[in-house]
Formats: C-alpha cells, sequence, structure tokens
C-alpha cells in the first residue's frame, strides 16, 4: 500500500522484506534497522524540493500570494478608496482589522489586471475541477471575491 508513496520503496524495503522469504532466519541487523528507519522517517515527512527543484508550485502557496497580492495592491486602488470613503454609506462593505476590503464575506479585488488575470488563471487551473465552464468558475469565484463588473470578466 506505502509503496507508491515512497520513492526507490523496494530497493529501501529489500532488506526488510528478505525476511518474509520462506526458510529465512530472522535476524535483526543493522542494515535492516536502517531501512526501517529511513521508510519510517519518509512515511511520516512530506517531500520537499527546495528553489528551482520545486517546478510545480504548491497550490496552497500560489493561493496565498494571489491573496497577498491582491491585499496589497488594494492600498493603492483608487476605486477602493472612494468605497472606503463612503463606507457609511455602504452597508455591505467593511474594513477587517488589517484594513482590507470585504464586501460582506467576499474579498473586494482591485482593479489590477495583472490580479485579475492570475486570480481566473488559478480558478480555471484548480485541480480540483474539471475544467469548468464560464457560469461555474463565476459561481466558485463570487463566493471568495468581488469586484465590479466580476461576470463581464469572467465570462
Amino acid at each position: 500500500y506505502y509503496r507508491r508513496f515512497v520513492e526507490v520503496f523496494s530497493r529501501l524495503a529489500l532488506p526488510l522484506t528478505k525476511l518474509m522469504r520462506k526458510g529465512e532466519k530472522f535476524i535483526w541487523n543493522e542494515g535492516r534497522e536502517k531501512s526501517f528507519e529511513e521508510l519510517k522517517q519518509r512515511l511520516v515527512s512530506a517531500p520537499y524540493h527546495p528553489g528551482k527543484a520545486n517546478v510545480v508550485a504548491d497550490a496552497l502557496s500560489r493561493k496565498s500570494c494571489i491573496i497577498a497580492g491582491l491585499k496589497e495592491a488594494q492600498k493603492e486602488d483608487s476605486e477602493i478608496w472612494t468605497i472606503v470613503e463612503n463606507l457609511n454609506k455602504q452597508v455591505e462593505f467593511h474594513l477587517d482589522d488589517d484594513n482590507v476590503l470585504w464586501q460582506d464575506t467576499r474579498l473586494v479585488v482591485p482593479n489590477d489586471a495583472t490580479l485579475r488575470e492570475a486570480l481566473l488563471i488559478e480558478a480555471h487551473i484548480s485541480p480540483f475541477l474539471v475544467h469548468p465552464g464560464s457560469k461555474k468558475m463565476y459561481h466558485d469565484l463570487k463566493q471568495y471575491f468581488w469586484w465590479s463588473g466580476m461576470k463581464r470578466d469572467v465570462a
């Protein structure tokens, strides 16, 4: 069962599987101990690929980078500042403790084509979706994000 989760499992487990051969005496030696410890370690730790070796970025880190970028870009967006200045007139908008603007429970996306494009691409290539159509993609995005003209941009 575990062999598909551990790279070179068969090579690592060989000293242990030899113990299961017919007629083999059970002798626990240093090689078998080392093999056992290495397998144990690989089963409880996630693989780590530093720097350029990690060509395919982790989906969670990629999304958090986009969210952080959105929150940072809000500080520079004139549309958002207009909304913030009129918060007392617009009950559906509010600022959180970090001065990030929300429309009810949805993060307000600044008027930045690059960020919006990154968000749309991320939603489109999600590993949990099978090539969503524009209606599904809009429905999924609008649960978490808001911007003026969002439906038009998604379609």
